[in-house]
Parts: structure tokens; sequence; C-alpha cells
């Protein structure tokens, strides 16, 4: 352990690294969430919102499984914001929902031309806008911040006279159906950027301004009072849900998860960080440690003590037994193999891995084994010959150690043979 202290040391840096950049991470208040989310308090999260919404004595939660159980007489409104696909098999119990008296708030933006890897996932998706008659013409100049005018007086926007926003795009019907325009752009022909509109029992609030609901312009303007009087209007059916689920926020927290979520290339760093650690720690830094003399003196008395007692109970078999297992571990562990593996096994995996000495000496050892406890000379020599095949293992893996860019180890990276004419250039 004392010979990978630099090993130790760099593997604690980084990970010093790592949680001070998870702690400035954490720091930034809310980022880990999407845009639009309630436990988003970045400029374009959503957690003023519902922050405001409770402060204001509504009944608003949180949601966060999908949408599939929803129920009309427990459940008065579903807020979806930034939310433009659903699953099939949730879109259906949604429009039940709404269609039985329930209430939606849609923030129906345009959806984005470009879907990247996730096109295939999306096909078993369906559009919020077109399940509901929506249709958005994108704008213009989604970036630029214009002021919204209250288009008819209604109890959604009570008390509001000039919203001021981003608007993403603008509002109308399929087919001419049917709708209460809400706020107006003046600047676009008086295009609808919020309107409702009934859609069975229920009622539904679409909006293409999801700047209205993000913390950056939440102060501006009548913006607050715009949300206030609209979620008070709907609350008026019953407890208000923001959907979380399709956030990513769930029962469930997981890597895979959060790979899903936020991409996968953390989790591929954080596995490439781990196998280089893995592959450093196989290597030794430097040669071994001499032992301290207190340590080479219990360990000289501690094998004078025991080759004593084998010596005058007569356990010669035994020593020869206990050595060779021994040396048969340690070549093993050269090898590659476990404590269980076999003389055969071993002497295979040291011909593989370029080492026929140590093969051959252990084949040697084995056949030693059985004259060996003949007398205390034989154990003897067999406890030598067991040492030097250790040191000489030993010693090749120092000198590996230690030579780790010599100009033979390069050849051998490179695919170079000694005397060609690539090797010639290099030199």
């Amino acid at each position: 352990m004392r010979d990978r202290f630099p090993l130790l040391v760099a593997a604690l840096l980084l990970f010093g690294v790592a949680v001070v950049w998870l702690f400035g991470e954490a720091g930034r208040r809310g980022t880990f969430a999407d845009p639009l989310s309630t436990y988003r308090s970045a400029p374009d999260g959503a957690r003023g919102l519902f922050l405001m919404a409770q402060r204001l004595g509504l009944p608003v939660t949180r949601r966060h499984v999908d949408l599939r159980d929803l129920d009309a007489s427990k459940t008065g409104a579903v807020v979806l914001l930034g939310i433009h696909r659903l699953p099939k098999e949730e879109l259906e119990p949604l429009k039940s929902f709404v269609s039985a008296g329930g209430r939606l708030v849609l923030v129906a933006s345009p959806e984005p031309k470009e879907r990247g890897l996730f096109d295939g996932f999306l096909q078993s998706e369906s559009s919020l806008n077109e399940a509901f008659g929506v249709v958005v013409s994108a704008c213009d100049s989604p970036q630029v911040e214009r002021p919204l005018e209250v288009a008819v007086p209604s109890s959604l926007t009570r008390g509001v006279e000039v919203s001021e926003a981003r608007v993403a795009g603008y509002l109308s019907r399929e087919d001419g159906q049917p709708l209460l325009p809400l706020l107006l752009d003046p600047h676009a022909d008086d295009r609808a950027v919020a309107m409702a509109f009934w859609h069975g029992e229920g009622r539904v609030v679409a909006l293409s301004a999801p700047d209205l609901a993000s913390n950056r312009a939440l102060a501006r303007a009548d913006n607050a009072r715009l949300w206030s009087s609209l979620l008070t209007a709907v609350a008026s059916s019953g407890p208000i849900e923001f959907d979380e689920f399709h956030h990513g926020f769930t029962g469930e927290r997981s890597i895979s998860g959060y790979a899903a979520r936020h991409g996968l290339h953390w989790a591929v760093l954080q596995l490439l960080l781990a196998l280089w650690v893995w592959i450093a720690a196989q290597r030794r830094f430097g040669r071994a440690r001499p032992a301290s003399d207190e340590v080479r003196l219990a360990g000289a008395d501690y094998l004078w003590a025991m080759a004593r007692i084998y010596r005058q109970g007569g356990h010669r078999l035994h020593v020869v037994k206990a050595l060779l297992e021994g040396l048969l571990r340690a070549l093993g562990r050269k090898a590659g193999l476990g404590p269980r593996a076999t003389v055969g096994e071993v002497v295979r995996a040291l011909n593989r891995r370029g080492r026929p000495d140590l093969a051959r000496a252990l084949s040697a050892a084995e056949a030693g084994a059985a004259g060996a406890s003949a007398s205390d000379e034989n154990v003897l020599a067999f406890a030598r010959t067991c040492a030097g095949t250790r040191k000489l293992a030993d010693h090749r893996a120092e000198d590996a150690a230690h030579h780790w860019f010599r100009l033979p180890t390069v050849r051998a990276a490179l695919g170079l043979r000694k005397g060609s004419n690539s090797d010639r250039r290099t030199r």
C-alpha cells in the first residue's frame, strides 16, 4: 500500500475536485431541474410561480406520477409547463379527465423541429396541441420582450392591464372552433397569445408564451397578477397539480434515470475514470520499501521458532507442501489466476504471459517436491529453490515497473521490431 501512495494522493485530489464541483453546482440554486420545472430556481424555472400560488393559499401540489390515473372527482386542474408531447397511454386519460369536467393549463409553445437522437422514442408519443385542437404558429422574433394586452375581461384575467414577456408563437383553433382570447399581441395584428376554450365539460387554458411562467418575468408588469387570477379561477373546481413527472421527478432515483435525463456522457466519464484508477492500481510506483529492523527481527524469530517445531516433530512433508502451495499462489497472482488454480493452469498462464522461466521453475519445484521430504537438508534446498523463484519473479516485476517508457517497451507498443525501417527512422 505504501508503494502506491502517489496513486492514493492523486485519487484523493480528484475526489476533492469532484466534491468542490458538486457543491458549486448545488449552490447554483435549482439548475439541476429542467426549464419551467417548479423545482428550478434559475431564471428559466417556474419555482417562483409555485411558491406564489402557495403564498396565496391556493391548493397546489406537485405531481410525481404519470397521468394515467387522473380522476376529475379528486383533481381539479393539471398544469403542464414546457411539455409538448405525451405517451398515448397518458394522453387518452388526460382528454377523458378534461371532458369529464377537469381543468387543464397548457403552455402550448411550438414544438422543436429537431429532436435529435430521440426520434425513435417520440414515435410512440402524441402532440398535446394536436390532441386538443390547438394550432401554434411560430413567432418571427421570439427573443424580443413585448407588451401583451387583455383581449376580453374575464375571471381569468381579473385585474390585469398589461403583461410583458417573450412570445414563442400565436394561438388558434383547428377548423375555426370557438375560443375565448385572453391576451393579444398588439404588434402582431392582435393575434392571440393566451386563450381558453371548452373541451367536453371541462376547460383548457393555453398560453404560447412560456416566458410568462418563468422566474425571470414573473415580477414584470402584471404577470404575477395574471397567474394569480388564472390559478384562482382554475382552483374553483378543485386542487391544482403541477406536473413534474415529465420533468424527470419521479418517485424513483437511480443512476440510469439521471443519465437518461441529463445525458450519458457524465456516466461514461465516471466509468472511464474508475477504469483508469483500477488499471493504474495494478502498477507499483517505485521499489518496495525495505521492512524496518523490528519487523525483520520479529519475522526471523517467528520463522526460527516454527522451523524448530517442525524439525523436532519431523513434519518435513507438511513443510514441503506448504512451501509448494505458497509458491503456487504467488506465481498464480503473477499469472492473473485465483488462489484455487492448479499447477498446470499456472504453468500455461505463465507461458502465455511470456514468463517461461517461472513456468519451468514451478514445474521443477512440483517434480522435486516428492523427494524433498527425505531429510532436513533436502527440505532446506527445496526452500532455497522456492525463495529463488519468488525473488526472480519479484525482480522482474520491479524492473518492469521502473521502465514504463524504455525503448523495448515503446517498440512493443508500436508493433516495431529491432532493425526495422520504422525503428531506424525513430532513432
